[in-house]
């Protein structure tokens, strides 16, 4: 199997061994964008929970991400499709560090609507207040349902349930739950104090 060593080498890539695709469930409405590697899925980002100011300033929030080595692949694919984006309400630890090599980052640009973003009380979460933009072009095509949708569908609910349910166990361990009220209610049940605790890095 081919490995990706860069994110350049991957989106200059002309290869057909690696597909990108819009896709929506025909029965759940559940959209996704997904990367596919000889029609196996190789990872895939969904859509987060929209406020109404959100939707008002036309910004998305990123839901699950996965896929190992796709991160930088997949987030501005969503971008690219919906517009700019904001973190989820609910972050695992590995997450917020990958958006804080976003922040830091020159490629991506951030700016801060008000009233838009989950985290509010946590110093170490301040930066997932802000909306990203990234300015790349990738190959998206539309998902032909009738030709992918029984490989496809499959195994994004597969890896979708297995991911979450991952994390809805190990909350104790990663401090999965990321939004402020979550996350203090987790470490108060833990015996431990909110404001001496910060995520792992």
């Amino acid at each position: 199997m081919k490995k990706i060593k860069t994110y350049d080498n991957f989106i200059n890539e002309n290869s057909e061994s690696f597909q990108m695709y819009h896709g929506v469930h025909p029965k759940t409405l559940y959209e996704y964008i997904v990367v596919l590697q000889n029609r196996k899925v190789k990872g895939f980002a969904t859509l987060g929970f929209r406020t109404e100011e959100m939707i008002k300033n036309k910004v998305y929030a990123i839901g699950t991400i996965y896929g190992p080595g796709l991160g930088n692949f997949l987030y501005p694919g969503v971008i690219q499709y919906y517009g700019p984006i904001i973190p989820t309400a609910n972050e695992s630890d590995r997450a917020k560090m990958s958006w804080e090599k976003k922040f830091d980052s020159p490629k991506w640009k951030k700016y801060k609507i008000e009233g838009i973003g989950f985290y509010d009380r946590y110093k170490q979460e301040d930066y997932l207040n802000y909306v990203y933009e990234i300015d790349i072009k990738l190959k998206i095509k539309e998902l032909d349902e009738t030709k992918f949708k029984d490989i496809i569908y499959k195994e994004v609910n597969r890896i979708h349930r297995i991911t979450c349910d991952n994390l809805e166990k190990n909350k104790d361990q990663f401090y999965t739950i990321g939004q402020s009220r979550e996350r203090d209610k987790l470490l108060t049940t833990l015996g431990k104090n909110p404001e001496e605790v910060e995520y792992k890095k």
